[in-house]
């Protein structure tokens, strides 16, 4: 099965927004999102719960989402899926959250014209990721409710392992390069014979078998 479009999240994939939250909750010390002790809530870590993020998101100024530091591993997924894509050809967009918010995709579109301004002319803002899915499509995700989403509605994933979704290990730089080993694979085989891959870099999103 072919891979015709790469989406890529925004938010924990090339944006540190736990950072971010840290920050606006008056944390002392904040700590990088992959930084994140594995016994720490969500709560303890950025000071709100899921529900009050999802509110803070929505209500965040343009400035909020403009200045969120960069992960660590950002600029090596953007490489990869740039090589990817010319290799065979498929599209490249950006697909982030935009929690209905004017303001958060205008300081999106503003924090990629700061760090990734190749990546602007691509971004797609949305409160559905799933409208955009289909057999040839791929997302890189950092949550895996929203792979399961995407998959369940016609398109594939790759989860980047972060201590919130379900692989709860910690990724590094040195092995971010991967996910283009990955992303060629899908490309040739159907995603769901595809087990060959690493879990100690980047996983496919595998959904659970009855």
């Amino acid at each position: 099965m072919a891979i015709k479009h790469i989406y890529r999240d925004l938010d924990e994939v090339f944006v540190d927004v736990h950072h971010g939250f840290q920050l606006l909750s008056g944390i002392p010390d904040p700590i990088q999102g992959h930084e994140w002790p594995s016994d720490r809530t969500l709560q303890e870590h950025v000071g709100f719960d899921y529900p009050v993020c999802q509110e803070k998101s929505a209500q965040a100024q343009e400035a909020f989402w403009r200045t969120m530091e960069a992960t660590p591993h950002g600029c090596s997924i953007a490489m990869a899926c740039s090589q990817v894509a010319i290799q065979i050809g498929a599209a490249l967009s950006i697909l982030t959250d935009t929690s209905g918010s004017h303001f958060a995709a205008l300081g999106k579109v503003g924090w990629l014209h700061d760090h990734l301004p190749m990546l602007a002319p691509d971004f797609c803002g949305t409160t559905d990721k799933t409208l955009f899915a289909h057999p040839d499509a791929r997302l890189i995700d950092d949550s895996h409710h929203v792979a399961e989403a995407f998959h369940k509605a016609g398109g594939r994933a790759i989860v980047i392992p972060q201590v919130w979704n379900n692989w709860k290990m910690a990724y590094g730089s040195p092995r971010t390069p991967k996910i283009n080993e990955l992303l060629l694979l899908a490309a040739q085989f159907d995603y769901p014979e595809l087990s060959i891959f690493d879990k100690q870099s980047f996983n496919l999103y595998e959904p659970e078998r009855g």
